[in-house]
């Protein structure tokens, strides 16, 4: 027989809710760097250092590109734990209740 389980659901919670400020705080910050990359855009120049610098699949431009959205898909990915936990929470605590007053 399996041990039992321990679910402490003010603990889900709890870290569902700083997931979601640790998700908020990076997408802040993505926000800045995005405004930050395009106040600067071009300044590189569009001579043959400047071409060489920002072009190509290994230019500037594209890493700036893949560097924002790989950032951006680690919002989402905390947004989904934050919301999967809360869910998780609130499904146990239903569960518990549920069993609560089916012994009462």
């Amino acid at each position: 027989m399996a041990d039992p389980v321990e679910v402490y659901i003010s603990s889900l919670r709890g870290t569902g809710g700083e997931l979601d400020g640790l998700a908020t705080r990076i997408d802040g910050i993505l926000s800045r760097v995005a405004a930050a990359s395009q106040a600067h855009w071009g300044r590189w120049g569009a001579d043959e250092f400047g071409t060489s610098f920002a072009e190509g699949e290994q230019g500037y431009s594209a890493s700036d590109k893949n560097l924002q959205a790989v950032v951006a898909s680690k919002v989402s990915l905390l947004q989904s734990y934050s919301s999967a936990l809360v869910d998780a929470a609130n499904r146990f605590q239903t569960a518990e209740q549920a069993n609560k007053d089916g012994l009462g």
